[in-house]
C-alpha cells in the first residue's frame, strides 16, 4: 500500500490493470460467495471504480468534511486516519479541495474487503423513504449495534435500528426538531457492534432537496414528492412543517441545472426580500439586493433563462443574472425600473412572459406595462385626455376602460327623458354609449344607449331586453346621437336619431334608474356583451321630458314654420362640430321673447361674423339662453366640453347644475394577474371586465367578459387560461378563446381565499394554495380538480414543484 503512493508515476498496477483486475475478482467472488448479495456489491463497486476511471475528471472534489472523515462528490468517503495517505502530511482537508483520481483508485482498491454504501433520500421524506437496510453476513441478530449520523457541520445524531441475522435496519429521525436535511448533508452513517466495539459499517447518506415548497403564514412546508398520492398517506398529510423567513412570501420559482441536477428555489417577499434556497444552504437564506430595493414589497416574480425578474410595489422592477459554477451559484442583482410615486409607478402585483423578449407587467389602478428591448411602455391611462371633432374640443375615452359617472341621476324612475351626445367612436360593434343605472348593478330596469354587435344604435333597459335600429355607425366617423323617451306611451315609446335619420321602437316594460350615470361603460348594469367606449365624445345633453319632435307653426308677423326641440338641439350640435344632418334646415327657429324674427336654421353660423345668427356663447339663442318661450328644453345636463382644458380629465363639471352632477373617473381597481395566450395578453384584477392586449396590432381593448369577477393569479395552459377567482365567490376557472370574446366558466369552487397557481411539467400538475391550508391540484391540465390535506390551518401563500 505504501509503495503504491510512494510511486505514483512509475510504479504499481496502472489504472487499466487496477480495472481488469477488479472485473477478474469480481467474478471469482461470485463463484465462491455464499450470499448473491456479496457479489453484486463487489460488483457494483467495479462498476463504480471504472464509471470513474473512464471520466474526463482528473480530480474529484471534496464536498464536505466533518470530525470523522472528508466526503467526495462521487459519493466516497474517505476517513481521518486516510487523509495523509492522499497527502502525504498533515494537511488540513475541507470543502473545495480535490483528490487526484489515480490516488483515489489505489485508495479503493486497498480497500475492497471494506464496504461503503451510499444512500439517498429527499428532505421531507417519510418514515419508509428514511428507512435503509445495510445487508452484512456478519452482523449477528444477537450482539448489540448502534447507528450514529454526524452531518457536515460536524453534529452527531442516534438513529433507531432494528438488527437481524445478516443486516441491520435504521430508520432516520422524522420529528421536527431531528430530520435530516439538506443543508447537513451529507451524513456519514456509523454502524458500531457494540459487543465488539468495532465500526462494523460506514455509509455515505445525501439528502436532496424537497420536491415541493409552500410559503405559509406561520411556516413552510415541504415534501418529498411531486406526485399529489404521495401527499396523503393512510388519511393523513405527508407535508412536512419546517421554519420560514420573517417576511411573508408572495411567489416562488424554481431554478433547474440541468447539467448536474441541482435546484435552486427563489422567492419573492415582502420588505424587499429576495430569498434563495439552493444546495447545501439552510433553508430559505435572505439576498443582499441593490440599495434602491429597499424595504418595498415584492410581489411576483418569473423565470427566464439565466434570469429573474422580480416586480414589486412602487412600480419597481429587479432582475436577477445567475449562474452555475462548479460547487455554487453566482447573482448579480439589478434594478432595471426604479421605484417612484404618482399613478405611472403604481404597485405592480404580477408578471408573464410572451416571448421574443417581451414582458407585461400589470398593476394597482388599472395599471398595464410592456416591457422589452430595456423600455417600458405604459399601455393604460388613469385619466380621459382630450382631443377634438373636427377641431373643436371633446374627450378621448381610452379602450382600456375610461368613463365617467356622476353619484347621481337628476332623472330618475320611470320619467320621460331626452339625450344627446357627440362621438366618434374608434370601433362600432357592442359598445356603451350612455348609462343610466338602476338601483344596483344587478338591477334591470337601467337605461342604457349602446350598439349592437353590427354596430347599428341600440337601447337596453334588461340584461336580456335590447332592441335595435337600422342606424349604422362606422369607426372613426363623427355622429350626433340621441334616444328619446316617452313614458306615456307603451309602444313605439322610443325614438333613436343618428345625424338627424330616426327611426322609432318599441322599448318594452318600464323604467326604474335611480343610480348614477355613467358616460362610456354599462358596468353598472348586468350587461355582459358590451365594451366600454373608445373614442372621442363631444357634447352630452339630457333633458327631463320627451323634447318635441314635430314641426309646429307660430304667428309673428305671418305665420311661420317652426323647428321642434329635437331640431334645434340636433342643428346646435351639427354647426358647433360641423357634422351633416338630414333635418329640415328650412323650419325656424322662433323667436319673439325679444322682439327677433324667427330665424331659418340654415342661417345659424357658430362663429360671430357681425351678425346675430351666430351660436358661439350668444345669449339670444338656446342653450346659453334658457328662457325661450314656445319652446321647453328641459335641459337638465349640460357636458360643454368646449371649456375643457389641459391633457387630462378627472372631473368632467356639467354647465348646467354645477357640481352637483359631476362626472368623475371612478376609482381605478387594481390588476392582479396577467397570462400569454397566444399573442394575446390576458390582465384581470378587482371587479372589472378582462384586459385584452392584441401585441401584433397593438390594440389595447377591454374584453365582453363579466365584470363581477376578482382575479388573483392565472397562467396559460394547453389551449385556455387557468384562473383564480376570489369574488364573488372563491373557485378556480378556465378562460377561453371564443371569436374576439372570452369565455368564462368555473372548474372547482373552494372554501377559503385561493392565494396562487404553479404550473410544474408545462402544466400537467397544477398547484393551487388557499387560506386556511387549502391545497387543489390537478394532473390532467386543469380540467378536473382534486384536494390535499396539508396538516395546518395556515394560509398558504405560494408553492412551487420541482
Amino acid at each position: 500500500m505504501q509503495r503504491l503512493i510512494n510511486h505514483k508515476n512509475d510504479s504499481g498496477m496502472t489504472l487499466v490493470e487496477i480495472l481488469v483486475s477488479l472485473v477478474i475478482l469480481g467474478l471469482v467472488l461470485m463463484s465462491v460467495f455464499p450470499l448473491v448479495t456479496q457479489s453484486l456489491q463487489v460488483v457494483n463497486l467495479s462498476n463504480t471504480i471504472a464509471t470513474q476511471l473512464f471520466s474526463q475528471q482528473d480530480e474529484i472534489e471534496v464536498v464536505a468534511v466533518t470530525k470523522d472523515g472528508a466526503f467526495l462528490e462521487d459519493g466516497t468517503f474517505i476517513p481521518v486516519s486516510s487523509f495523509s495517505v492522499f497527502t502525504g502530511d498533515d494537511t488540513t482537508w475541507v470543502a473545495g479541495m480535490t483528490v487526484e483520481k489515480d490516488k483515489l483508485v489505489r485508495f479503493i482498491a486497498s480497500r475492497l474487503g471494506y464496504r461503503n454504501y451510499t444512500f439517498n433520500v429527499i428532505e421531507g421524506y417519510t418514515a419508509s423513504e428514511g428507512t435503509f437496510v445495510i445487508e452484512d453476513d456478519s452482523i449477528e441478530k444477537d450482539d448489540n449495534y448502534s447507528v450514529t449520523a454526524t452531518d457536515k457541520q460536524g453534529n452527531y445524531y442516534n438513529i433507531s435500528s432494528n438488527t437481524q441475522k445478516g443486516s441491520i435496519e435504521f430508520t432516520l429521525p422524522t420529528d421536527s426538531s431531528n430530520r435530516f436535511t439538506n443543508y447537513g448533508s451529507p451524513y456519514l452513517i456509523t454502524v458500531t457492534n457494540n459487543t465488539t466495539n468495532e465500526t462494523q459499517e460506514i455509509a455515505t447518506l445525501f439528502v436532496r432537496m424537497p420536491k415541493a415548497v409552500i410559503a405559509g403564514s406561520s411556516g413552510l412546508l415541504i415534501s418529498s414528492s411531486n406526485i399529489p398520492s404521495n401527499w396523503v398517506q393512510d388519511g393523513s398529510s405527508t407535508w412536512v412543517q419546517k421554519s420560514k423567513p420573517p417576511n411573508k412570501i408572495n411567489d416562488i420559482v424554481n431554478i433547474h441545472n440541468s447539467a448536474d441536477g441541482r435546484n435552486c428555489f427563489v422567492a419573492a417577499a415582502d420588505g424587499g426580500r429576495v430569498y434563495i434556497w439552493k444546495e447545501g444552504s439552510n433553508s430559505f437564506e435572505n439576498v443582499t439586493l441593490p440599495a434602491a430595493v429597499g424595504t418595498r414589497n415584492l410581489n411576483d416574480i418569473i423565470l427566464v433563462p439565466n434570469t429573474v425578474l422580480i416586480v414589486g410595489d412602487g412600480g419597481l422592477v429587479i432582475k436577477g443574472d445567475y449562474q452555475f459554477t462548479d460547487d455554487d451559484m453566482t447573482w448579480t442583482w439589478s434594478v432595471v425600473r426604479s421605484a417612484g410615486s404618482g399613478w405611472a409607478y403604481s404597485d405592480l402585483n404580477a408578471i408573464a412572459y410572451k416571448g421574443s423578449g417581451e414582458y407585461y407587467l400589470v398593476g394597482d389602478k388599472k395599471m398595464i406595462i410592456k416591457y422589452a428591448a430595456n423600455n417600458f411602455q405604459v399601455l393604460t391611462s388613469n385619466n380621459p385626455s382630450l382631443g377634438s371633432i373636427n377641431g373643436k374640443r371633446a374627450v378621448i375615452l381610452t379602450p382600456d376602460g375610461d368613463y365617467l359617472q356622476t353619484s347621481s341621476s337628476p332623472v330618475s324612475g320611470n320619467s320621460s327623458r331626452t339625450i344627446f351626445m357627440v362621438v366618434r367612436p374608434d370601433k362600432v360593434a357592442n359598445i356603451s354609449l350612455f348609462t343610466m343605472a338602476a338601483s344596483n348593478s344587478t338591477a334591470n330596469q337601467f337605461l342604457t344607449l349602446r350598439t349592437d354587435s353590427q354596430g347599428r344604435l341600440a337601447v337596453q333597459s334588461t340584461s336580456s331586453n335590447m332592441v335595435s335600429s337600422n342606424l349604422q355607425l362606422s369607426a372613426g366617423t363623427a355622429y350626433i346621437i340621441s334616444c328619446r323617451y316617452d313614458n306615456s306611451k307603451s309602444t313605439d315609446n322610443i325614438i333613436l336619431s343618428l345625424n338627424g335619420t330616426s327611426t322609432t321602437l318599441t322599448l318594452s316594460g318600464t323604467l326604474n334608474t335611480s343610480g348614477p350615470i355613467q358616460l362610456g361603460s354599462d358596468s353598472l348594469t348586468p350587461v355582459t356583451d358590451t365594451s366600454d367606449f373608445s373614442g372621442y365624445i363631444g357634447d352630452v345633453f339630457l333633458s327631463n321630458k320627451a323634447l318635441r319632435k314635430d314641426p309646429f307653426n307660430e304667428s309673428y308677423l305671418g305665420t311661420h314654420r317652426c323647428a321642434p326641440e329635437m331640431d334645434i338641439v340636433t342643428h346646435y350640435l351639427s354647426v358647433k362640430y360641423s357634422i351633416g344632418t338630414s333635418i329640415d334646415k328650412g323650419n325656424k327657429y322662433f323667436r319673439n321673447y325679444n322682439l327677433g324674427s324667427p330665424t331659418p336654421l340654415n342661417d345659424f353660423a357658430w362663429a360671430r361674423s357681425g351678425l346675430n345668427t351666430y351660436w358661439e356663447e350668444n345669449d339670444n339663442w338656446w342653450p346659453y339662453r334658457t328662457d325661450t318661450p314656445r319652446y321647453d328644453f328641459s335641459v337638465v345636463l349640460w357636458l360643454d366640453a368646449f371649456r375643457l382644458s389641459g391633457e387630462r380629465i378627472a372631473t368632467w363639471t356639467p354647465r348646467t347644475w354645477g357640481t352637483s352632477y359631476n362626472f368623475t373617473v371612478p376609482a381605478l381597481n387594481s390588476l392582479n394577474a396577467v397570462a400569454c395566450y397566444d399573442s394575446i395578453v390576458i390582465a384581470g384584477g378587482e371587479y372589472q371586465n378582462l384586459f385584452k392586449y392584441d401585441t401584433g396590432s397593438s390594440n389595447l381593448s377591454k374584453t365582453n367578459s363579466i365584470s363581477e369577477y376578482s382575479f388573483e393569479d392565472m397562467l396559460f395552459v394547453d389551449d385556455k387560461i387557468i384562473a383564480l377567482v376570489n369574488n364573488p365567490t372563491p373557485k378556480i376557472c378556465s378562460i377561453r378563446k371564443t371569436g374576439e370574446s372570452f369565455e368564462i366558466s368555473s372548474l372547482r369552487s373552494s372554501n377559503s381565499t385561493l392565494n396562487d397557481i404553479y404550473a410544474y411539467d408545462d402544466g400537467s400538475l397544477l398547484l393551487v394554495t388557499g387560506n386556511n391550508g387549502t391545497i387543489l391540484y390537478s394532473e390532467d391540465k386543469g380540467a378536473t380538480w382534486s384536494s390535499s390535506e396539508s396538516g395546518t390551518s395556515q394560509h398558504l401563500y405560494a408553492g412551487c414543484i420541482r
